[in-house]
C-alpha cells in the first residue's frame, strides 16, 4: 500500500500538466488574481484547500465578494459524465470542497447535479439514476465533513429545468454558439463540427452560474462564491460579463470564484475527468480494484487527493490505508450502465 505523502502540493505541476502553461500565463490568460490580495481577515485564510495551495488563484472581480455585505452562497457540483458506473473520487473531493468552504463560511450551498444537460448530450444513459448516486454521494459527504447547510439542485427537476432554459435562452441571444462552443476548450480546437446539443448543454450550464436564477431557485438574495476547479474559470468569466452588462446595478452578487486545481488522474498528467477509466478512482467495496489503483498511482496524485481532504476528514482516514477506507466509506450506490450494458 502507498503511504500518503505530507508534502506540499506544486500549483505549477499540476497547471502546467493540464493546460501547458505556467500559473503565471493561466491566470493572465483567464483574468484571474491572487487571493491573498483580497482576503485580509476573512474566514477563507483557513479553508485547507488555500492553505495547502490547492486553491491558487480568484476571479477578477473578488474585490465585490470581500465588500459586499450580502450573505454568502456557496455554489458548485461535480462534472458527472464520467461518474459511471459509480461516482468518481474526483466527484466526492469536489462535493466535499463546497461543504468545506461554507462551513469554513459558515453559509448555506447549493451543489449542483446537472442531470438534464447529460441527457441532451447522450441518450443511452439513465441520468437520473446518476443523479440519485450523486445525491446519495452528497449525503455520505455531508456527515463526513459535518455541515448540512446544503441543498442538491437538479437539473431534471421541472421547476429547475423551466428557470434554466429560460435564463440560458437570454444567454443565448447575448454569446454567440461559437463562443459557448470553446467555453470548455483550454486548448486549440483540433478540429471537428461543433455539436448543437452541446452548445445548448454549455449554454444552460452557464445559467446556473446566474445571480438571477440562483435567486429564483433560492428565494433570496445572496452573493455568489463558486467552489469548483480552474476547467470553470471562462464559464464563470462569461457569467460575471453577461450579469454586469445585463444587471449594471447588481455587480456585487457575482458570482466569484475561488479557484482550485482539478483533481489529478491516478497518473497525474491529466484531470480524472478527462483522463482513461482505467486512471480514474471509482467509489466502490471492490478492495482488489481500489488497491490496484492506489498502488499505481503517482506520489503527486496520491499527496493532492491527501491534501484536498478536509482536516476532519483527513484526520479520520489519516492511516497508510485511510484513501483505501475512505473510498470503501463512501460507497452507497447502484452501479449505472448505458443501453448496451457497458
Amino acid at each position: 500500500m502507498v503511504e500518503l505523502s505530507t508534502s506540499e502540493i506544486s500549483t505549477e505541476y499540476f497547471i502546467n500538466k493540464f493546460y501547458g502553461m505556467t500559473t503565471k500565463e493561466f491566470m493572465g490568460k483567464y483574468r484571474l488574481e491572487k487571493p491573498a490580495a483580497y482576503l485580509g481577515k476573512s474566514e477563507i485564510l483557513n479553508y485547507h484547500n488555500y492553505r495547502n495551495d490547492i486553491s491558487f488563484a480568484v476571479t477578477h472581480n473578488f474585490g465585490g465578494y470581500i465588500s459586499s455585505d450580502l450573505d454568502t452562497l456557496v455554489i458548485g457540483g461535480p462534472c458527472i459524465s464520467d461518474c459511471l458506473p459509480y461516482p468518481t473520487l474526483e466527484a466526492a473531493i469536489e462535493i466535499m470542497n463546497i461543504l468545506s468552504l461554507s462551513k469554513m463560511i459558515g453559509s448555506n450551498s447549493i451543489i449542483y447535479v446537472d442531470v438534464e444537460e447529460e441527457k441532451v448530450k447522450d441518450t443511452s444513459i439513465d441520468w437520473s439514476k446518476v443523479g440519485d448516486n450523486l445525491e446519495r454521494l452528497a449525503r455520505k459527504c455531508s456527515k463526513l465533513v459535518d455541515y448540512d447547510r446544503y441543498a442538491v439542485v437538479r437539473t431534471d427537476d421541472s421547476e429547475v429545468a423551466g428557470l434554466v432554459k429560460r435564463v440560458s435562452a437570454s444567454i443565448g441571444d447575448f454569446y454567440s454558439e461559437d463562443f459557448l462552443a470553446q467555453l470548455y476548450n483550454f486548448k486549440p480546437n483540433t478540429g471537428g463540427e461543433k455539436q448543437d446539443s452541446m452548445t445548448i448543454a454549455t449554454r444552460d450550464t452557464l445559467a446556473t452560474y446566474i445571480p438571477g436564477f440562483i435567486r429564483a431557485v433560492t428565494g433570496e438574495r445572496n452573493k455568489i462564491l463558486v467552489a469548483e476547479n480552474s476547467n470553470q474559470v471562462k464559464a464563470v468569466n462569461a457569467a460575471i460579463d453577461y450579469w454586469n452588462f445585463t444587471n449594471p446595478s447588481e455587480p456585487y452578487c457575482g458570482p466569484f470564484q475561488l479557484v482550485h486545481i482539478p483533481v489529478p488522474s491516478t497518473t497525474g498528467e491529466k484531470r480524472m475527468y478527462r483522463s482513461f477509466p482505467r486512471n480514474k478512482i471509482f467509489l466502490t467495496r471492490d478492495s482488489v480494484y481500489v488497491r490496484k489503483q492506489i498502488s499505481k498511482s503517482s506520489p503527486e496524485s496520491i499527496r493532492f487527493w491527501k491534501k484536498s481532504l478536509p482536516a476532519e476528514v483527513a484526520k479520520e482516514f489519516e492511516s497508510p490505508d485511510g484513501l483505501a477506507s475512505l473510498i470503501y466509506n463512501l460507497y452507497d450506490f447502484s452501479p449505472v450502465y448505458n443501453k448496451d450494458g457497458n
